[in-house]
Parts: structure tokens; C-alpha cells; sequence
């Protein structure tokens, strides 16, 4: 069973943190937006109307379905949006960022209903472990620092970074700077080697 930790001004589900003596397990689990998923519900329900509106228009006389390949071009585009938008709204519900670390790995699992996402990393090769704020440009929720858009299909608002041959890996969207530092001190703590230098 993990240890919840988290400041009490954060909203949504706490963040679980276990260690069971071969590798430390942090769960950090999605916090839904009214913001986002209000109007990703009501882009959804429209573009099913319409779907459901063009799908009528497609009866022949004996009120038998005849779709013409050609107008496939329309309905293939907004069957991938509705199906998108859905991903979106259940990862936001559902979702939840998975960090396990033992003496070789550094894992980071994205994971939702019917949909699992894991890279995996070297811990010798993970340099400079930190808190980072997000990167301009970023889509960002209120003026604060939470990734309004952190979906399996859109990214944004991660708060916490390492290097990694040569690359700046990111992950923790959702969580507030206060949580990402309590995150990095509890890694740091079990494993310092992920503190050294690029």
C-alpha cells in the first residue's frame, strides 16, 4: 500500500509512493479539469450528431446503407476526432503516470483503460533529476503550471525532468511544483546517483 503525500492546497486524487525495498513505486494519478473536459464533451457529442446526421443520409430508397467510398473522406476524419476526444476525456479521468526505479531501471508508465504506454531507461544513464517548470510554449491551466492538455495523444505541463543521452526526458504532468519537489527529494533520497550532472 503506497504513502500519500501531496500539498493540501492541490486538488485530485493523492499521489501514492511505495518502497518495498527493491524498487521505489510512485503513482501519480490523474486530476480531471472541469476547464478541459466540459467543452471535449461537448465537441464530442457534436461531432457524433453530425456523424449520426451524415450516416442517415446514406440509406438508398429501400432503406438499405449504400456509402460510397468517396464520402468516406468525410466520416473517416470525424470517426478519428470522436475517437480522439473520447481518449482525451478518459485519460483525464482514468489516466494515471506510473514511476518505478530499482538499482537498473527507471520506468515511466502511462496507463489508462485499453491503453498502456512504458518507456524504460537505464538509471546509470539518468542524469540531473530535478523540478522543472514547464517549457514556454506549453499548455498551461490558469496561469499556473499544470498541464491543461496532458493526454495520451497531447503533452504539456510536466514538472518534472532528467537528462538522458543527450536528451531532456519529461514526465508528472498534473502534479504542482511543491509535489514535484517532494517527488524529487524522495527519489533522490533512495537513489543519489540520478542527482549527478549532464
Amino acid at each position: 500500500m503506497g504513502t500519500p503525500f501531496g500539498s493540501a492546497a492541490d486538488n485530485g486524487p493523492d499521489i501514492s509512493v511505495s518502497d518495498d525495498g527493491d524498487a521505489l513505486r510512485i503513482t501519480i494519478p490523474a486530476r480531471p479539469y472541469p476547464q478541459t473536459v466540459i467543452p471535449l464533451v461537448g465537441w464530442a457529442l457534436i461531432v457524433l450528431l453530425y456523424a449520426a446526421s451524415w450516416l442517415a443520409t446514406q440509406r438508398d430508397w429501400q432503406g438499405r446503407f449504400r456509402v460510397h467510398a468517396s464520402t468516406l473522406g468525410w466520416f473517416a476524419p470525424l470517426a478519428a476526432l470522436f475517437v480522439r476526444m473520447l481518449g482525451i476525456i478518459l485519460w483525464e479521468r482514468r489516466g494515471a503516470e506510473e514511476i518505478t526505479i530499482d538499482e537498473r531501471t527507471l520506468i515511466i508508465c502511462r496507463t489508462m483503460p485499453f491503453w498502456r504506454r512504458t518507456h524504460e531507461f537505464v538509471l546509470e544513464d539518468v542524469r540531473a533529476l530535478r523540478a522543472e517548470a514547464p517549457q514556454p510554449g506549453t499548455i498551461v491551466l490558469g496561469g499556473g503550471t499544470r498541464g491543461a492538455y496532458s493526454s495520451f495523444f497531447l503533452s504539456g505541463g510536466e514538472q518534472i525532468a532528467f537528462g538522458y543521452h543527450g536528451r531532456v526526458i519529461r514526465f508528472a504532468p498534473w502534479i504542482s511544483e511543491d509535489e514535484a519537489r517532494q517527488i524529487v527529494t524522495r527519489i533522490a533520497e533512495r537513489f543519489p546517483q540520478v542527482g549527478r550532472s549532464l
